[in-house]
């Protein structure tokens, strides 16, 4: 038996007003499945030109996984400046330690970044938990 793609998904006024006017009770022949999926792949371009895979070490990405854990970046104004989160992983946790990381030079590099590498930082980071689900990460679990 075949997948469905279909779901059932539950629509924020935020992401109403986002997707504008959609379906036949709004005059518009634009489909509020076409609109999510038009701003999603949008998105995900975003995402991708951001090349933020490239701008970080190893370690670092472990140490970024490590103090990203279980921070919810929601609404996405919450991702604005989440180099105060790492930074504050890093002092109360010892993050910079603990994985050999320079952690003022990780700092001014986060705080550097635009909008939209945080942006691509964060999803990163969510979707290496997602595949990983309740892995627990060690200093011998760099990728």
């Amino acid at each position: 038996m075949a997948q469905s793609n279909k779901r059932s998904i539950y629509v924020t006024d935020r992401l109403r007003d986002t997707l504008g006017p959609v379906g036949e009770d709004s005059g518009s022949v634009v489909t509020l499945s076409g609109r999510i999926t038009t701003i999603a792949d949008r998105y995900a371009e975003i995402v991708k030109s951001a090349r933020i895979l490239t701008q970080f070490t190893d370690a670092e990405w472990m140490l970024l996984r490590d103090a990203l854990n279980g921070t919810l970046h929601e609404p996405a104004a919450t991702i604005r400046e989440l180099w105060q989160g790492v930074e504050d992983a890093i002092t109360l946790d010892g993050l910079a330690d603990k994985w050999s990381v320079d952690g003022a030079d990780l700092i001014a590099r986060l705080r550097a970044l635009r909008f939209d590498e945080e942006c691509a930082l964060v999803e990163t980071v969510e979707q290496w938990w997602i595949a990983n689900g309740a892995a627990r990460i060690t200093t011998d679990a760099v990728e």
